[in-house]
């Protein structure tokens, strides 16, 4: 799978999410977050992270797109994501 892309999809269930979160957990670590986004199209991505190599997607407040792109061996862990009914800032 070296050099190719994948795309993690989330769906926030029973609410609209104006602010959506992504995470990821590497083997033996805790989570980190990597990126946020409001639906107002406000993105904010976390050091080390980049919207290059962790594109995001905030369609609307019910789902969102993380694409891990060039994936390599370090790039393997969980990523998660996370929904909140209130904006950023």
């Amino acid at each position: 799978m070296n050099g190719t892309s994948v795309k993690i999809e989330c769906r926030a269930m029973d609410f609209q999410a104006q602010t959506m979160f992504w995470y990821r957990q590497l083997p033996k670590q805790g989570l980190t977050l990597m990126v946020a986004s409001s639906d107002n199209s406000s993105i904010t991505y976390e050091q080390g992270f980049t919207r290059a190599k962790f594109p995001i997607n905030h369609l609307n407040r019910t789902f969102s797109t993380l694409t891990v792109m060039s994936v390599h061996p370090a790039d393997s862990g969980l990523y998660f994501c996370s929904a909140s009914d209130t904006v950023l800032g």
